[in-house]
């Protein structure tokens, strides 16, 4: 056969003639470039430009496709089969009005026209005008044409107006008379995993498969099963399967969504420039390139993507919650909460969001009737909600047991997974650390010195991080502390758990339980035959995959051991650990620099907003107005958040200049600034956590209220932990009380500074090494019960500075 590149010149019809067996024989490139050759010769050749159009119609090249057709149906405007075509291309590029436009126009030409109505029906779909399609489909129907795709239509109109029974009786119909019938297949697929009905999505398919193995779209539409089902791993193999049979740009998209949520992050991004050179005008595209985007801390710019698949498609709740969610992220909170009304429903995560965004800028009008929702939906077990938007509304370590157990069997993390076993016991014990905190973080901050204590003639120590940052000046203060330190952000969840199993681990330890960049995926997996939760997160996970968790009696007192799924490991004094090694800058500030007054009695609650509810806020206002002059010194998230609060003073009677806001700063300045500060204030029910252990160590004061919750507790046994427990109340009335003595009595604030700064200086609170030795007591104990094949039993750890240092009591 002859390429155009030696063909001789002669008549435009032959050329013309020679593209389309070309084309009929599906030589699409060597037709294309015979039909430019027509339209170099003659530009308005309507039967080139019609015949190029559909060629690019068929190869999803949707822009040429317009812009041939467009140019055929202004040389030709009576071609019906042109302006069909065109309003096809139209209808791909959810241009539904010119769509529409185009196929009317057919139809005024040849009313009865079969193929111009039957497209009217999928424009109409497409449009989101399923009872007009129906009816369209009903009237077609009964003039007796059939056709698998009007029953498609058909289901997926059924299926928009809520039908999904008669929708699921139209897909089968096709799928009865053509059981590999692509659209009829995914449509049933995409109608079964809404229903939440996945093993029969996943039987339709693996059906399919059994007798076309190499049907792309089957293999395509079983990585969409398994990505619901939360099997990142077989999703992967599925989508790679179907884009090696035939790549299009809705497999990659869908091969890169799996990666991504495999943690593939490199692969995932492969696979998104991949379908863009394919077609970077589909809008399921935009959607999985933000989903990459915001698991790559890009927040702003997947936000942006988020919004341009919105503008094209429409409020689709799943992208509003995936928008909103990287606008919190992003810290654009009031654009968050816009996204999240938006919803056509009121969901779970669209309802925990929002709480969640109002809070962080002190949006409280009408806040009591979404908290009252949420918690009322927890309690009646409707509805998974992530565990970390409950830590500031929910006084009540029942409940975070349900919402954490609801949570883990949701994302399939309710899994004990594969445990490693080394043969024999080794020399060492094998001990690892998983976190995304490896650096700048408050978590880095208060395990440093833990982390250098290690005894390395004991124990092997190893790092897994996975968080944003590779590397920063904790990471190389903390990096040397292990014996091998992996930095694994791109590894899949597989992999990193098949690493730490060949290390043979004895004790895996999860930093970050269910907050930011956690991957509980990893421990459900497997990653040690001892699992502990620590630190990152304060509370239970509510996971089979987890052993026990690290607290102590005051966060878990052995009343709420029943609200643990883990097995209770109480250090002898607080589970936090802490760094004696911090630096506080000298004094650089005044207090005039500060924004304080020179002489003010200054409250003082550097605690992120989302912690300061209503009633707690209330308190404080009362207690300004008891102390005249006195003014409280707040950590100001963001601008909209310190403009809510000033007006939240306003409206209690309180002049919102006494409000002073601070900003961020290193962490040896901020230490340096809060010693202006006279008596740190508590929130209830997320207390200071980091930022009570600032306080402290910048000698200052703080005073609590003791929660109900492991996250309403910490501050409390921070105290304890340096015998201040006078400043432990158990009830908002005296907190706001004593809060008001102590700013009328100096003499009993200078007697609690000068104790807080000796114990500051002798306490087991602000001693790393100390805290090592106990923590690694507690380790040989879950190892030593797990070699004997004993079950993990809670117990108590003894304080490795007292007569039986490192023991254990044994409490269940």
């Amino acid at each position: 056969m002859r390429k155009s590149s030696v063909l001789t010149p002669g008549s435009v019809d032959a050329w013309l003639h020679q593209a389309f067996a070309l084309h009929q024989q599906g030589q699409l490139g060597q037709a294309r470039a015979l039909y430019e050759q027509v339209l170099a010769r003659q530009p308005a050749h309507a039967q080139a430009l019609y015949l190029l159009g559909t060629l690019a119609l068929q190869a999803r090249d949707m822009r040429l496709a317009e812009t041939m057709l467009s140019k055929a149906a202004r040389a030709n405007p009576r071609h019906v089969p042109t302006l069909i075509n065109l309003a096809m291309a139209l209808s791909q590029l959810d241009k539904h009005a010119a769509a529409l436009e185009a196929v009317e126009r057919a139809l005024a030409l040849e009313p009865t026209s079969v193929p111009a109505r039957g497209a009217r029906v999928g424009m109409l779909v497409r449009a989101s005008r399923a009872a007009d399609a129906l009816r369209e489909v009903d009237a077609l129907l009964a003039a007796g044409v059939q056709s698998a795709e009007l029953w498609v239509n058909k289901g997926i109109a059924h299926n928009e107006l809520g039908q999904a029974a008669e929708a699921e009786r139209c897909f089968d119909h096709v799928l009865s008379l053509a059981p590999n019938h692509p659209d009829a297949q995914s449509q049933k697929v995409k109608l079964l995993i809404a229903r939440e009905r996945y093993d029969d999505a996943l039987e339709l398919v693996d059906r399919v498969l059994a007798t076309a193995p190499n049907d792309a779209q089957a293999h395509a539409n079983r990585g969409h099963v398994l990505v619901e089902l939360r099997r990142y791993a077989d999703a992967v193999e599925a989508c790679s399967r179907a884009c090696a049979i035939e790549v299009s740009v809705d497999r990659l998209t869908r091969l890169s969504t799996a990666l991504c949520l495999a943690g593939r992050m490199d692969k995932a991004e492969a696979a998104i420039r991949q379908a863009r050179a394919l077609d970077a005008d589909y809008p399921p595209l935009w959607v999985a390139a933000g989903v990459v985007l915001a698991s790559l801390g890009d927040y702003a710019t997947a936000a942006l993507n988020f919004d341009r698949f919105l503008r094209v498609r429409g409020n689709e709740d799943k992208v509003l919650l995936l928008k909103a969610d990287a606008l919190i992220q992003a810290k654009s909170y009031a654009a968050a909460i816009e996204s999240l009304a938006l919803c056509s429903i009121e969901t779970p995560a669209a309802l925990s969001q929002s709480v969640y965004a109002k809070l962080m800028i002190a949006d409280w009008q009408d806040i009591e009737r979404p908290i009252a929702q949420l918690l009322g939906n927890v309690r009646e077990g409707e509805g998974v909600y992530v565990p970390f938007f409950l830590l500031p509304i929910a006084d009540d370590a029942a409940l975070m047991h349900s919402v954490a157990r609801a949570y883990a069997r949701g994302t399939e993390c309710d899994t004990a997974g594969q445990r490693s076993v080394a043969p024999t016991r080794g020399k060492k014990l094998r001990i690892g650390y998983f976190s995304a905190d490896f650096h700048n973080h408050a978590t880095c901050m208060l395990m440093a010195e833990m982390l250098a204590a290690h005894d390395h003639e004991r124990f092997e120590v190893y790092g897994f991080s996975f968080g944003p940052t590779e590397r920063d000046a904790m990471t190389d203060r903390i990096a040397p502390c292990f014996d091998q330190f992996l930095y694994v952000k791109d590894w899949s969840i597989d992999r990193i758990a098949a690493q730490a199993r060949q290390l043979q681990l004895d004790i895996a330890i999860d930093l970050k339980g269910y907050t930011q960049h956690g991957r509980q995926q990893l421990f459900a997996e497997g990653c040690a035959p001892v699992q502990v939760s620590y630190l990152g997160y304060p509370g239970t996970l509510g996971s089979a995959c987890m052993d026990y968790i690290i607290a102590d009696p005051t966060v878990i007192p052995p009343e709420h051991e029943a609200h643990f799924s883990e097995k209770v490991v109480r250090m002898p004094h607080s589970y936090q650990c802490n760094d004696s090694q911090r630096r506080i800058a000298e004094d650089v500030f005044t207090r005039g620099e500060l924004g304080l007054p020179e002489s003010a009695f200054v409250y003082v609650c550097f605690n992120n907003t989302y912690k300061i509810l209503p009633e707690v806020f209330a308190r404080w206002m009362r207690i300004l107005q008891a102390v005249p002059g006195s003014v409280l010194w707040l950590y100001q998230g963001t601008p909209e958040g310190a403009d809510k609060l000033r007006g939240h003073a306003a409206a209690a009677g309180v002049d919102p200049q006494r409000l002073v806001f601070a900003p961020n700063l290193p962490a040896d300045q901020h230490l340096s600034r809060l010693r202006h500060a006279d008596l740190f204030l508590d929130t209830l029910p997320c207390n200071a956590h980091t930022t009570a252990s600032d306080a402290l160590w910048a000698g200052v004061p703080l005073l609590t209220c003791l929660g109900n919750a492991f996250q309403g507790r910490v501050a409390a046994s921070l105290l304890r932990a340096l015998s201040l427990d006078e400043l432990v109340t158990t009830h908002l009335d005296d907190y706001e009380a004593t809060a008001i003595d102590l700013a009328r009595s100096p003499e009993r604030l200078a007697a609690l500074r000068a104790r807080l700064a000796a114990q500051r200086q002798t306490s087991s609170l602000f001693d790393g090494k100390r805290f090592a030795r106990n923590l690694e007591s507690a380790f040989i104990t879950m190892a030593d019960r797990h070699y004997a094949g004993l079950p993990p039993v809670a117990f108590d750890v003894q304080d490795a500075g007292t007569a039986n240092p490192g023991g254990v009591v044994a409490t269940s």
